[in-house]
């Protein structure tokens, strides 16, 4: 099975329905239920051991990036709205720090949030598809 998925693929979005969930979830909603494991082995049905460690290493690599990605944003919209650094105190909306900075600023900021918690969800998720061996049922 090709392990090469992305943030954006679509058996990530795919709504499951669980009998003690009393609605839809997709891998974000299946990782805050505690359906991890059971999402990912029925989206990614051939998946490896292997393939879920390489999706973990990949995302392990691309969190750090997101949040590097988000603190210069950050910093940029703060030297662009108030000609200084980001401070700890101007946190006030969560995801986009202030409601004074431009829109454009503010969308970006929204979308480095939402691809971090996909990341962070994803991980999360292909740790906890992957097979554990036993002495009854080795893994593939």
């Amino acid at each position: 099975m090709d392990a090469r998925t992305n943030l954006h693929d679509p058996r990530y979005e795919r709504q499951v329905k669980y009998r003690c969930i009393s609605c839809t979830v997709n891998v974000s909603g299946a990782v805050m239920y505690g359906k991890a494991r059971e999402y990912g082995r029925r989206q990614f049905p051939g998946f490896t051991n292997a393939d879920h460690d390489k999706v973990v290493e990949r995302m392990d690599r691309l969190i750090p990036k997101i949040e590097r990605r988000y603190r210069d944003e950050a910093e940029a919209a703060a030297r662009e709205t108030w000609g200084r650094s980001i401070r700890p105190t101007d946190y006030k909306i969560a995801g986009v720090y202030s409601e004074a900075f431009s829109e454009a600023r503010k969308d970006a900021l929204r979308k480095l949030v939402r691809d971090l918690q996909r990341a962070k969800d994803v991980r999360r998720m292909h740790l906890a598809a992957k097979r554990r061996a036993s002495k009854y049922h080795p893994v593939p």
